[in-house]
């Protein structure tokens, strides 16, 4: 969840459409989602609530069922999961970004050759927050002058957000190798069951031939036949 300062930087505002934080906004044309100012109010608590809590505890904050701040918790994580991918494209810029940087998924398995997926710390990520903080969140992210070091919010967001994106790709991996197990299996299957057609069939009309006499054309499918023999053997 970006900071009070980072929903007023200029790269995040153009991402979300919104000119401050959400629940900032009061009714009108910039309140894209027209919320109540009973609505505006229970969120703004719950992001209250979450900031003022040490880093440790922020997740806590957010996975809470029973608090003072149920109707804005739910409010804000709904709004957030209905923008996130399909409105902000938020997803694809870090997907793009991590891709880019050579920090994607399947980079980080190739270099370890394995079709596991690293852990986060161990996939060095992190050597993509500056690109990433950039992507977002443009120069303002930057705690100096060469964007060398990030601002502390900066690095709080992108390292609770990175580790929700990893526990993604971790379960599209995993259902990706499942798939490939299968498609293998359908794959072999079908291969050896047209060469065994294709080799019964080819004795039947080479026993045809024979009995017609015509050898050139039993000549021609015993060729045909070894060719075969040869790419695959």
């Amino acid at each position: 969840m970006p900071s009070f300062t980072i929903a007023g930087w200029g790269r995040w505002q153009a991402i979300t459409g919104y000119p401050t934080a959400p629940w900032l906004v009061e009714d009108g044309a910039q309140n894209i989602v027209h919320w109540s100012v009973q609505m505006r109010e229970v969120i703004s608590s719950f992001v209250a609530s979450f900031f003022a809590a040490p880093a440790s505890k922020k997740l806590r904050v957010t996975q809470r069922k029973s608090d003072a701040h149920v109707e804005g918790r739910t409010a804000w994580t709904s709004f957030v999961s209905a923008n996130w991918k399909s409105v902000w494209k938020a997803q694809d810029i870090i997907d793009a970004t991590l891709k880019e940087q050579s920090c994607g998924p399947y980079k980080a398995m190739g270099r370890r050759k394995s079709r596991n997926l690293p852990t986060l710390e161990r996939a060095q990520v992190h050597k993509a927050y500056p690109f990433l903080a950039y992507a977002l969140f443009g120069e303002d992210s930057a705690a100096n002058a060469t964007a060398t070091f990030l601002k502390d919010n900066v690095q709080d967001f992108l390292e609770r957000i990175m580790a929700c994106m990893w526990n993604r790709y971790w379960k599209n991996l995993n259902r990706e190798r499942v798939k490939m197990v299968e498609l293998q299996a359908t794959v072999k299957t079908s291969w050896l069951a047209r060469i065994r057609h294709y080799l019964a069939s080819s004795d039947k009309l080479i026993t045809l031939l024979k009995r017609y006499n015509d050898p050139e054309s039993v000549k021609q499918i015993k060729d045909q036949r070894q060719q075969i023999c040869t790419m695959i053997f």
